[in-house]
């Protein structure tokens, strides 16, 4: 059995140029989001994946209070699948790797984008989407998906992210802020056994 105590939480960042006038408020939407996490009952790690036209790994398997350092320094393009492919397949065979009892119960990917797909290499939306439904299906991840200045349902629904998961929000500081907040209160959802579906009002705070 895998360790029903233990959630994998992986951050996936848009830092992107157009992020650039919100990323202060993005940067500490993403701190409160570990902080809370931290409080949760559980042990928790945590992945940050940063991407632009690059995609980089500054956190891998640490605790929500070793991320000290600010998460989003806006530059370049939006390899947004190349992200997705290389984390999910990067995390799926260091979890092969352990013994059962080791490997955590509950995985949740959160996403935040402000914009289309324009820079990958290496990964196509098709082959992501057979990612996602593979882990969602055989394994129980969680994908959640927030959007902005782009159809974020459609998006999503291309990827196989379930709609309930997915969150358009308004690309400034008080609505990004909010957006993550909504993100968090998916992810203690997911924790505690609980479908991560936004509300209503939450998609209302994150101006959807």
């Amino acid at each position: 059995m895998t360790d029903s105590d233990l959630t994998r939480l992986v951050i996936l960042a848009d830092r992107s140029g157009s992020m650039g006038h919100i990323q202060k408020d993005m940067n500490g939407g993403i701190h409160q989001l570990l902080a809370d996490q931290a409080k949760e009952p559980g042990g928790i790690l945590v992945d940050v994946v940063t991407f632009d036209t690059e995609v980089e790994f500054p956190f891998t398997g640490v605790r929500p209070d070793d991320i000290k350092t600010d998460i989003i320094q806006a530059r370049g393009g939006t390899a947004l699948n190349d992200a997705l492919g290389m984390t999910i397949v990067r995390l799926g065979e260091e979890l092969a790797t352990l013994d059962e009892d080791d490997r955590p119960g509950t995985v949740i990917f959160v996403v935040v984008t402000d914009g289309e797909e324009n820079s990958s290499r290496e990964y196509t939306t098709l082959q992501v989407k057979a990612l996602v439904t593979e882990q969602q299906e055989k394994w129980g991840w969680t994908f959640l998906f927030l959007g902005a200045n782009i159809d974020a349902f459609g998006v999503g629904a291309n990827y196989g992210f379930h709609a309930g998961h997915t969150m358009n929000y308004a690309a400034d500081g008080k609505h990004s802020k909010s957006a993550i907040a909504t993100a968090s209160a998916g992810v203690t959802r997911t924790r505690s056994g609980l479908a991560a579906d936004f509300t209503d009002e939450e998609r209302e705070a994150a101006g959807a």
